[in-house]
């Protein structure tokens, strides 16, 4: 498969269109070296879009060991493009890991889960406090 003539480098794209082009992808890849808590990671698996992130960043509290797509080390250059090949040849796969992402989104990473657990630390730490 020729990755390179299926990638399509987007200008800056308004918040009011990103589910759409989430939607069109057949992955997200997140390869940063520091991005703990990626919002892209989280929006694209909202819209049942597959991720391939790293490992060593944080990254494990988004999509996690639970099947919502595929993790690499850092600066396996070789693993992270096999991943992306491998994503879109199981179209089976793919859709597994977009639902399970999707259904992860939900259930931790809502506007409401977030700031409960935000509001949860704030007070645990004015407890210990006192």
């Amino acid at each position: 498969m020729v990755v390179l003539g299926n990638i399509e480098f987007l200008p800056f794209i308004v918040d009011a269109m990103l589910p759409y082009y989430y939607s069109l992808a057949h992955i997200v890849v997140q390869p940063s070296l520091h991005e703990a808590a990626s919002l892209p990671t989280k929006e694209a698996m909202a819209c049942e879009t597959p991720v391939i992130d790293c490992y060593g960043d944080g990254s494990e509290d988004d999509i996690g060991n639970r099947g919502c797509g595929l993790r690499v080390p850092h600066g396996a250059v070789e693993a992270l493009s096999d991943s992306i090949v491998r994503i879109p040849e199981d179209e089976g796969a793919a859709r597994r890991m977009g639902r399970i992402g999707r259904e992860r989104v939900l259930r931790l990473f809502t506007w409401d889960k977030v700031a409960d657990s935000i509001y949860a630390s704030i007070q645990t730490v004015l407890n210990d406090a006192t």
